[in-house]
């Protein structure tokens, strides 16, 4: 049995649950809510946030958004005959483009890292323009969408399949347009939203969708 500690509205614990909707594996979620002091998240995870994957059958509990996927990626290689196209990426990362790959991936996290502490400071009575550490915030989430932009084609990262990193960046957009933290639309950032337009209403991207 595949258990996943999440929360609907977590970006990070949406990644691994969009994994597993593409491959068809069962899982049972675990709604869990890290404002407040949760024991058996401490267990499970020194960091205290989401997702948290415990695979029963291997023995092994791992945290990590990314962590997670790949771990997926790697432990359950088949693919369900009746899955989307393109089809989802069986790795992480291109062994042939290492560097790159995990450049645009820790880009995209840093950026979904920002818009966090934007509405956490928020949601604590901060403005975030009155406070330098934010407006960098908000000037860093615009300057890697800029570089992203440059990185990736309308067909996404890697054309010919859904990558991990187009899977990460549709899941950063829409949290930054749900959470109305950086206001990306209409900006030029023509490649970022054709990849968003490509696959928002790819069924395992549209099931899992902030409402």
């Amino acid at each position: 049995m595949l258990r996943l500690h999440m929360s609907p509205f977590s970006p990070y614990a949406r990644k691994p649950r969009v994994v597993l909707l593409e491959k068809g594996l069962e899982f049972e979620g675990i709604d869990t809510q890290t404002a407040t002091p949760n024991a058996l998240l401490a267990e499970r995870n020194p960091n205290l946030r989401i997702p948290v994957l415990i695979d029963e059958a291997a023995g092994r509990t791992l945290w990590e958004s990314n962590v997670v996927v790949d771990y997926l990626l790697t432990t359950y290689p088949a693919t369900p005959p009746a899955a989307p196209v393109p089809p989802l990426a069986q790795t992480l990362v291109r062994a042939e483009h290492r560097w790159d790959d995990l450049l645009v991936l820790s880009t995209i996290e840093t950026t979904l890292n920002s818009g966090v502490n934007l509405i956490q400071m928020v949601r604590g009575g901060i403005d975030p323009d009155q406070v330098p550490f934010l407006r960098k915030e908000k000037e860093r989430i615009g300057s890697n969408l800029t570089w992203l932009n440059t990185q990736a084609t309308p067909e996404g990262f890697i054309p010919g399949v859904f990558s991990i990193a187009d899977l990460n960046l549709v899941i950063a957009l829409q949290w930054l347009a749900f959470r109305e933290m950086f206001a990306w639309q209409g900006m030029g950032f023509t490649n970022l939203e054709a990849i968003l337009s490509r696959y928002v209403d790819r069924p395992s991207v549209a099931a899992t969708a902030p409402k």
